[in-house]
């Protein structure tokens, strides 16, 4: 299984729960710091409290969506938080 990306895997994770600041300019692909670097998580199997809490951001199928963007502005390595929600709600 080597090669495989277990490692880039785990990494991504470290990096979207923000342990040891991973991102590094080196990790653009080819290099190109224009693009965003992107990592989203799926949360199922929300507790009821859980569910409420984020009630703006859960899907109809009951999951919970996050991602952590990175981007280059001016030199500096920034980076957000986001939650997917459904543009027209029922």
């Amino acid at each position: 299984m080597n090669g495989s990306g277990k490692s880039a895997i785990l990494r991504a994770l470290a990096a979207f729960y923000g342990e040891g600041g991973l991102i590094q300019a080196e990790d653009w692909y080819g290099s190109d710091t224009s693009q965003e670097i992107e990592v989203a998580l799926t949360f199922g199997n929300l507790t009821d409290d859980e569910a409420e809490s984020f009630a703006h951001y859960v899907g109809p199928d009951g999951q919970l969506q996050i991602a952590r963007v990175w981007r280059l502005d001016e030199g500096r390595i920034r980076d957000a938080l986001h939650g997917y929600h459904l543009a027209e709600p029922e």
